[in-house]
Order: structure tokens, then sequence, then C-alpha cells
């Protein structure tokens, strides 16, 4: 499997390098997300996470990666600090949890595509081409709410 995913990243011009001994801990780095949501820096705190996990093998649940992160987008130290010492946020991420669940997500990664099409796992390009045709019938069922 490591060699598939390897291969997979490779051909996209991608690094893979995951810790092998460590199984993310990620929930403090999806309530630091909302925070990043919050200032318009979502997409780079999310980059900038995923890096740190696929290609630097870092552990994305250490709060010194995580305030590193947070510096180099650009988060208010203070509103980070609040963040990693009490639950602010928890609930924002449950809800999204409890949301992906309830429409069908059962694993990391799901897509939920267009709001209305769900693409659950890792994969390959031709399920996607698949799923955006799809999208374009006029038969698929109404968006999700």
């Amino acid at each position: 499997m490591t060699e598939h995913v390897s291969a997979f990243f490779a051909a996209r011009g991608l690094e893979y390098r995951p810790h092998p001994d460590l199984v993310p801990r990620s929930l403090t780095a999806l309530r630091l997300a909302e925070l990043a949501r919050e200032h318009g820096l979502h997409s780079p705190f999310h980059d900038a996470v995923m890096r740190a996990y696929w290609q630097d093998s870092l552990e994305i649940g250490d709060r010194e990666v995580l305030r590193r992160i947070a510096a180099t987008v650009g988060l208010p130290p203070a509103e980070v600090e609040s963040v990693l010492a009490t639950d602010r946020y928890a609930d924002v991420v449950e809800g999204s949890t409890r949301q992906a669940v309830a429409i069908g997500a059962t694993g990391v990664p799901a897509f939920l595509l267009a709001g209305r099409l769900l693409v659950l796992g890792a994969q390959p390009e031709g399920a996607f081409e698949a799923a955006v045709t799809q999208l374009g019938r006029s038969d698929l069922a109404a968006p999700v709410d």
C-alpha cells in the first residue's frame, strides 16, 4: 500500500513521507483551522498542516508544531493560545463530524462534491472524473442541506 500511495504522490509532483510510527491526533489542528477560517487563513493553514504531516513527518497534534504553523500563516498568537488553552471550536469540529457521518462519510478522506455527491476514500482521478460527469446529469438528487 505504501508503495502505491508513494507512487501516486510522486506522479503528481508531491512528497509522501508521513512518520511511520505516528497516528495523527488532529483535533487541536482542526480547532485551530476554525480560527484560521475566521481570519480568512483557512487554506494556507490547512495546506501547512498537510505539508507538516505528509511531507515533513511532524506530529500535527503537537502544540509546538501547531504554534509554528499558526505563526507561519499569520494567526494572532494570543488567539492561538486561547484555542490551545480551551476547548474553543470543539463544538464546530464535532458538528462537522456529525454532519459528515450523517451524509455517509465513514473515514478520511471523504469528498462532498457540489454538496450532492459523496466520494469516499483516496480514489484515482478517474473516479473523480466520473463523479463530475455524474454531477452534470439532471437526474442527480437535490443538494444535501
